[in-house]
């Protein structure tokens, strides 16, 4: 049971199938069944392990660059790509990915936002050595950056990034998860200390979500 071992991530798919990851695995439940997915890992040195599913492509990530892919005829997690190999970077961590309707694979790193598309080459979009502690997308073209430094909206088609909004000294807001809600056009930012704020991009500004009893621990995900 991989519950017992400590869930990282949950993804359904457009069939319905639930996916669940962990370090020791991806387990899949389709109704009353369930099947446990092994990922073949290069180095077993793995924290954590997230899916990200998105124009029916399924992805599986370790935290330190070992990105895998869901091959349905197969039925197997196949290896994608190590980048600790190709950005010849050991300590490199993963914090995010996000899939495009083209195909192409955007990697939140903490020395960088890479794009990953169908001639294998990785590109890097942000500057070499930023941290990027998650995105989001706001539409097709454009996807929001969760910084130490702020807040930033990033063109993907020309790689320019405007800035939302700057942290100031007194702020504690080390991001840890984003989550825009397209119906009231606000981005939610959960934190590692807890905290939760929105971004209206209508108004233009950072407000503290005025939630009470939310535990003292960090927002890892949010939905609607």
């Amino acid at each position: 049971d991989l519950s017992l071992r400590g869930a990282n991530s949950v993804v359904e798919d457009e069939k319905g199938f639930i996916w669940i990851s962990s370090k020791t695995g991806v387990l899949r439940l389709t109704g009353d069944n369930s099947k446990k997915y092994t990922l073949p890992y290069k180095t077993a040195d793995v924290i954590t392990v997230d899916l990200v599913y998105s124009h029916s492509q399924l992805l599986a990530y370790t935290n330190n660059g070992q990105i895998f892919k869901y091959d349905p005829v197969y039925d197997e997690f196949i290896f994608l790509l190590d980048l600790r190999d190709i950005l010849d970077d050991i300590h490199v961590v993963v914090h995010n990915i996000l899939i495009g309707d083209e195909g192409t694979y955007y990697i939140a790193t903490s020395i960088g936002l890479y794009k990953y598309g169908d001639d294998e080459e990785l590109a890097l979009l942000s500057s070499s050595g930023q941290d990027e502690l998650d995105t989001e997308w706001y539409d097709n073209e454009h996807m929001f950056l969760g910084r130490p430094e702020g807040l930033w909206l990033m063109n993907i088609k020309t790689g320019e990034s405007e800035l939302l909004h700057e942290s100031g000294p007194d702020e504690s807001i080390y991001v840890s998860d984003l989550f825009f809600d397209h119906g009231k056009e606000r981005l939610w930012i959960g934190t590692n200390s807890g905290d939760l704020f929105f971004y209206d991009t209508n108004d233009q500004v950072l407000s503290a979500s005025g939630i009470s009893n939310l535990p003292n621990q960090p927002v890892l995900d949010m939905e609607v």
